[in-house]
């Protein structure tokens, strides 16, 4: 039994540090992903000048 127990634990170091290694990559693509922030200066769109307009008149 203490053999099977050894070969599970063997086994499993690889998958942890794949796993670790797979978490690393998502955190950076997470801290490099824009997110809320803006990353284009957009002209105002036809609708929202009309409804601007709508409102100060």
């Amino acid at each position: 039994m203490d053999a099977v127990r050894q070969d599970f634990a063997e086994a499993n170091g690889p998958v942890l540090y794949g796993m670790a290694a797979a978490l690393a990559v998502a955190f950076l693509c997470a801290l490099l992903h824009p997110g809320t922030r803006v990353t284009a200066d957009t002209a105002p769109s036809a609708d929202t000048a009309a409804r601007d307009a709508d409102r100060t008149s």
